[in-house]
C-alpha cells in the first residue's frame, strides 16, 4: 500500500522568496516529505501565472538541485510525489540581477556518475556549462587524491 502525501506540502529553504542572486548558479533546496519517492522541480520566467517560458521541468529524487540560470526573473515550484499520490506545488519567486559572484557557481558533473566503479579505464568527462565562463580546469586524483590528470577545456566534454 502508497501512503497518500496528497495533504503534505514541501517546506522550500533556499532561494528564499523574492530573494536577489547575483550568481547564475542557483541551488534549489527543500526539505524531504516523509512517503514521497521524488520531487517534481519546475522553474518558470517570470513567473508560472504569466510564463515566457518554461526553463526547467524535471523529477528528481534528492532534495536539492543546482541549475544555471541567465539573468532576469524566475518563479520555482516543487511537489511531492510517490507512485500513487502527489502534493501541491510550492513556490517562491527569485531574481538574478547580474553574475559578479562569478566564483560561487557550481560546475553540475554530468558524467561519469558519482561513485561509479568500473573496469573501463577511459571515462567520458561532461558537465554544465558555467555562463560566462571560457574555459574549465579538470583534474582526476585516485583514490588516494593524488592527481593524476590536469588539463584545461574550453568545452563541456573532456
Amino acid at each position: 500500500m502508497v501512503d497518500d502525501i496528497t495533504k503534505k506540502e514541501v517546506s522550500l529553504t533556499a532561494p528564499a522568496n523574492n530573494a536577489i542572486l547575483s550568481t547564475s548558479g542557483v541551488t534549489f533546496s527543500w526539505e524531504t516529505v516523509e512517503d514521497a519517492d521524488k520531487y517534481q522541480l519546475q522553474i518558470a520566467i517570470p513567473s508560472f501565472e504569466a510564463a515566457q517560458q518554461i526553463v526547467l521541468d524535471t523529477v528528481v529524487s534528492k532534495n536539492s538541485y543546482t541549475q544555471q540560470l541567465n539573468i532576469g526573473k524566475y518563479e520555482w515550484r516543487i511537489r511531492a510525489i510517490n507512485s500513487a499520490y502527489e502534493t501541491v506545488y510550492t513556490k517562491r519567486s527569485f531574481e538574478i540581477l547580474n553574475n559578479d559572484d562569478f566564483q560561487n557557481n557550481t560546475v553540475v558533473l554530468l558524467t561519469p556518475s558519482n561513485n561509479l566503479i568500473t573496469k573501463t579505464a577511459s571515462q567520458k568527462l561532461s558537465w554544465d556549462a558555467i555562463i560566462g565562463a571560457t574555459n574549465y580546469q579538470i583534474q582526476v586524483l585516485d583514490e588516494n587524491n593524488t592527481l593524476v590528470k590536469d588539463q584545461t577545456s574550453e568545452t563541456t566534454v573532456s
